[in-house]
């Protein structure tokens, strides 16, 4: 039943929120802040950040390192491996 046009996650690349989603990705291989994920895209507007980090988080792409403080200042972002089994 697997016809290339069911599998949409063949070009990630398509639009500019999955370009955006990939160079968070990319960039949060370190945990990085909030600050730092908004100074390397060069956004200002934090209410588009917090949409794409949270667009991220909800496929289980991104995760907290301090999951149980959301709020806290001292709050991380970093990519979640994927481990090969």
């Amino acid at each position: 039943h697997d016809t290339p046009h069911d599998t949409p996650h063949d070009t990630p690349h398509d639009t500019p929120h999955e370009v955006t989603c990939q160079k968070i990705l990319g960039y949060c291989v370190e945990p990085r802040t909030f600050q730092q994920i908004a100074m390397m895209l060069g956004l200002k507007d934090r209410t588009n950040i917090r949409q794409y980090i949270g667009s991220l988080m909800g496929r289980n792409l991104l995760k907290m390192t301090l999951p149980d403080k959301p709020k806290s200042k001292n709050q991380k972002y970093v990519a979640v491996q994927k481990t090969v089994s």
